[in-house]
């Protein structure tokens, strides 16, 4: 049965009550609150960072809060006060996309989903204590299954699906990741990002003692101890803006954020990040790797300039100019839905593989553009924390002397300069 089927199980007699019809109808439109995301101190964190998380946290609250479509139910909504109650059998939540709390009567019979996940959970924990050969491979699918069960319920067309779970389970979980945060403050410890499961922080503090407090808050749950909280060290960490952070582990960089990785980022981009990252993390000068690494975008292979993408029609349906037309324009024989390897040459998008490669007129200055594009993402929210990070940043984006190319005659700024010379990147290619 459809969610927009299925509203007697969100209300009691909801359509004699006008509210709680408006209330159903907000709730039917995803419109109800997620996870709490936040970032505490942007900058450079080079000792002492942990992240505390709670282990397996949306399966495990489904699981210790009985939460499964069958055995929740809207029975009402009241003011929002940002109150939260939770028992056994009777919830009431605070959302404030709604601006209203939800009062949700729980069944005490063992859910559906209470059983499955704790036999997930139980399986999968075999297999991390067990470390048989594929153990790795079997615990992920465990976990990746056992998210997946509160992500179903937080689809608009999932059959058995129930949005009031996921709003119960977010809810709960920023209830939990809020009193540890208030815990970890009380003993000194500096919060640095939060990020639906976990804070990032500073300082020390004993993991248990926090998992003792937490599950405290939840005396009357028999299934209490199944909300454990962990902490990892790390060497240090980049606090960027929200979802977009740089951790140190192990002499290793770990990026995080969409901005820094992905399809359309070349390997070229990735490696002057990490000679950046590395350099911050080990308060090394950057003005030395940022020239190194201008030199060297002449000579690096063809595989560091490559991007990938992946047109999800045929070429007949792009738009005439647009880049996925202009590439497939390129492969006569290519069968829409597949990926794409490219390079940017000059005044057009080539597939590799399309031409020899010693035919290829890179365009080295958008290559170069796209390192000072990414580079400035991470430096930008650091430039009030770090003087002399300003002054590297004025120095190489904000240069304001006009000059134009003394072989083409086309105007230079920071982006078209060729290094410190007075040509363009085209001409100096």
């Amino acid at each position: 049965m459809l969610l927009s089927e299925q509203k007697e199980k969100f209300a009691i007699e909801w359509e004699q009550d006008e509210e709680m019809g408006d209330i159903f109808e907000m709730l039917l439109a995803r419109r109800y609150q997620g996870a709490e995301v936040e970032v505490f101190e942007p900058g450079i964190h080079r000792e002492d960072v942990k992240h505390v998380d709670v282990s397996s946290m949306y399966p495990n609250i489904m699981i210790v809060f009985n939460l499964s479509p069958e055995s929740l139910r809207l029975v009402r909504t009241k003011p929002y006060t940002g109150q939260y109650i939770l028992t056994p059998t009777y919830l009431e939540i605070p959302d404030t996309t709604i601006n209203r709390q939800l009062i949700i009567a729980v069944d005490e019979k063992d859910s559906i989903s209470r059983g499955l996940l704790s036999e997930l959970y139980d399986r999968r924990q075999v297999y991390r204590n067990e470390k048989t050969p594929g153990w790795d491979g079997h615990q992920q699918t465990m976990k990746l299954i056992m998210n997946m069960m509160y992500g179903y319920n937080g689809m608009e067309w999932s059959l058995y699906g129930s949005y009031l779970v996921a709003i119960a389970t977010a809810a709960i979980g920023r209830f939990i990741i809020m009193a540890a945060l208030r815990w970890l403050r009380s003993k000194g410890v500096t919060a640095l990002e939060l990020d639906t499961d976990g804070i990032y922080v500073r300082g020390k503090f004993d993991p248990a003692e926090l998992t003792a407090y937490i599950q405290g808050l939840f005396g009357a749950f028999k299934l209490r101890a199944k909300l454990r909280l962990d902490a990892n060290d790390f060497e240090g960490m980049i606090v960027i803006r929200m979802k977009n952070y740089f951790l140190r582990s192990k002499g290793k960089n770990v990026f995080k954020g969409s901005g820094f990785h992905g399809r359309g980022v070349p390997l070229v981009c990735k490696s002057t990040l990490e000679k950046i990252v590395t350099a911050l993390f080990e308060d090394e000068p950057l003005m030395p790797i940022w020239v190194e690494v201008e030199a060297s975008l002449f000579k690096v292979p063809l595989n560091q300039l490559e991007m990938t993408c992946n047109p999800s029609k045929p070429s007949g349906e792009y738009d005439e100019g647009n880049m996925y037309a202009k590439l497939l324009a390129q492969l006569p024989n290519f069968e829409w839905g597949g990926e794409i390897r490219y390079v940017k040459c000059v005044d057009e998008y080539v597939p590799v593989g399309a031409r020899p490669e010693s035919e290829l007129k890179i365009d080295y200055n958008y290559y170069h553009g796209r390192m000072m594009d990414v580079v400035e993402r991470l430096l930008e929210p650091l430039l009030d924390k770090d003087q002399g990070l300003a002054e590297f940043y004025q120095f190489v984006w904000k240069r304001k002397k006009a000059r134009k190319c003394t072989e083409c005659g086309a105007r230079l700024n920071a982006r078209t300069r060729y290094l410190n010379t007075d040509r363009c990147w085209r001409c100096a290619g």
